[in-house]
């Protein structure tokens, strides 16, 4: 479910991970790239960024899966890209993070504009942490914030996603409700302020979207907009991020009609667009999300992944 990649700065592959296995740019399992400790049924298993002021180094973040109930928690492992002439080795592996943690892992650029923070949300909380990485490497202790709900509703509101807006200023976590849950309570996803210099997590609003299975997210590229993905229903739901309430976010919701097809994956790309993907061999594209309601241009199976095309 959640798999990771980086390229460099000429846009080519460099490594890509699913919290589990590391693969090199060839496709092959990277040195010492088996056996790490996120999970392939985790919504954000892994994510991978880069050491400041380092050329080579990059760490490699994993989220354990609510089928392992959680237990590893969240670890880390160290890539060299210099290593095995330039194909990469994980030197180090598996360095315990936290151990209490969700399916939700996600990283923002520090006010700074060098540094990164990589932000874990513990089990059955409303804790959020964190983690600052800067030239001299992972920096601890966490920041430690605890904001909205405490997530322990049913055993499923710990899956879901975070992400964090382009402009650092705001956070969306979303949860997936089984069924029977669904069926008397609203879904609902919780929005966040960011402070992108402290890392601190702040000023929580629910937002309840009726009629929908909420399970990811993603920002437009302006930060305004936020797509939400309901798959079970068949829909993409957009909405207003940055309105003063949670009444008028609401209000400012389109329906984005997906036939046939519940996507589970959203990221936005860096040529601006946002790519959404299910089980399949095709992905497909919002073109301008920028735009409001059918202006944003989703196109479904835009693209073929089909092996050899």
């Amino acid at each position: 479910e959640g798999c990771s990649s980086i390229c460099g700065s000429d846009g080519k592959i460099l490594f890509y991970s699913n919290g589990v296995t590391v693969y090199n740019k060839l496709h092959q399992v990277m040195l010492n790239g088996d056996g790490l400790m996120g999970n392939i049924s985790s919504v954000q298993s892994c994510i991978i960024v880069p050491q400041p002021g380092n050329d080579s180094i990059y760490y490699l973040f994993t989220a354990d899966a609510v089928e392992n109930s959680f237990a590893n928690g969240y670890n880390y492992s160290i890539i060299n890209m210099r290593r095995d002439n330039g194909k990469g080795e994980v030197i180090t592996k598996n360095v315990p993070l936290y151990p209490s943690g969700t399916e939700r892992l996600t990283a923002a650029r520090h006010a700074n504009g060098t540094d990164v923070w990589v932000i874990t949300n513990d089990n059955n909380s409303n804790i959020f942490r964190a983690w600052l990485i800067n030239c001299g490497g992972l920096q601890t202790p966490a920041v430690v914030s605890s904001a909205g709900l405490v997530m322990d509703q049913h055993f499923s509101t710990n899956n879901g996603m975070l992400k964090v807006s382009p402009d650092t200023r705001q956070i969306c976590q979303t949860h997936f409700p089984e069924p029977d849950v669904i069926s008397f309570t609203p879904n609902f996803v919780q929005l966040f302020d960011f402070d992108n210099a402290t890392g601190i997590i702040s000023n929580a609003r629910t937002v309840a979207v009726p009629g929908t299975r909420i399970i990811s997210c993603e920002y437009s590229p302006d930060s305004k907009l936020l797509y939400l993905t309901n798959p079970g229903g068949h829909t993409i739901e957009q909405v207003e991020a940055k309105l003063a309430t949670p009444a008028a976010i609401v209000a400012s919701r389109t329906s984005i009609p997906t036939p046939n097809s519940g996507f589970y994956g959203i990221q936005l790309g860096p040529d601006g667009r946002i790519y959404l993907a299910e089980l399949g061999d095709h992905v497909s594209v919002i073109n301008r999300p920028d735009t409001k309601g059918a202006g944003c241009n989703y196109v479904q199976n835009q693209y073929s992944i089909s092996p050899g095309v």
